[in-house]
């Protein structure tokens, strides 16, 4: 089973680094390993992104890798210099990318990014070819 650390990765601007921290491991097959992007991040824990994965197994043997990367949007509110979290968010869950109508472009391309450099990092990567829980 990987151990888990954290996960760093480039942002949109393909030079700034960006970290998801561990904030669950996984207790092994079928919990949640989780990891959110807490250092730097000022915005309110509701509107962190989260990135996570679990393996299965079925009764017939078969190994399976879930994954659910959710980029929260939110922004500060002009008139009351207030950060608004709306409750919608970029969203990738098994293979469904869900982008909600009303979320900037340069929201959409960071979550993107930040997702499919996930999917690349050495340890996400290390974890779907021995299809073992992060503990």
């Amino acid at each position: 089973m990987p151990a888990m650390t954290v996960i760093t990765i480039k942002k949109y601007d393909n030079v700034t680094n960006i970290d998801y921290d561990i904030l669950s491991k996984s207790a092994g097959d079928g919990t949640w390993a989780v990891w959110r992007q807490d250092t730097g991040n000022t915005a309110p824990y509701a509107a962190r992104p989260t990135f996570s994965t679990r393996v299965t197994e079925s009764q017939k043997g078969i190994r399976r890798v879930d994954v659910i990367f959710e980029y929260p949007y939110f922004y500060t509110d002009t008139t009351t210099s207030q950060v608004v979290v709306p409750g919608s968010k970029v969203t990738f869950k098994n293979g469904v990318l869900t982008v909600p109508q009303g979320i900037p472009v340069s929201v959409v391309q960071e979550a993107g990014t930040q997702f499919a450099n996930l999917m690349g990092s050495f340890l996400i990567r290390s974890g779907f070819v021995t299809q073992t829980a992060f503990v």
